[in-house]
């Protein structure tokens, strides 16, 4: 480490001036690159969900209780991609981002019977 020595008052003030000119530039460029990535999480169109896709569901009402009981997913919107998990519960998610759709399959229920005959 390399110690300076300061000879006057106004040597030690100016070097002190120059480093909190230096802290505050770092912080507030630090601040600067928080703000800009949040906005870009609300704001950026690759992000947003422009079409629903529903294969074997009924409505998008079913799963948006399911997506909403998550803070992370309050927070953003139902509408960002980021908000969607990649399944929920029998229902897989697809997400297109580019094409800004989101594909909900829920898996049909493979049903099948045994009969017995009696003798």
């Amino acid at each position: 480490m390399v110690m300076e020595i300061f000879f006057s008052k106004a040597q030690r003030q100016r070097h002190h001036r120059r480093l909190r000119i230096k802290i505050y530039f770092i912080t507030g460029l630090i601040s600067l690159i928080f703000i800009l990535g949040g906005w870009l999480v609300f704001h950026l169109p690759l992000l947003k969900i422009n079409k629903f896709e529903l294969v074997n569901l009924q409505s998008i009402e079913e799963t948006r209780g399911i997506i909403l009981q998550n803070g992370f997913a309050q927070l953003l919107g139902f509408d960002n991609f980021l908000a969607w998990p990649s399944q929920i519960g029998d229902i897989e998610i697809k997400k297109d981002y580019f094409g800004g759709t989101l594909t909900l399959t829920k898996a049909e229920k493979i049903r099948f019977d045994i009969w017995c005959a009696n003798k």
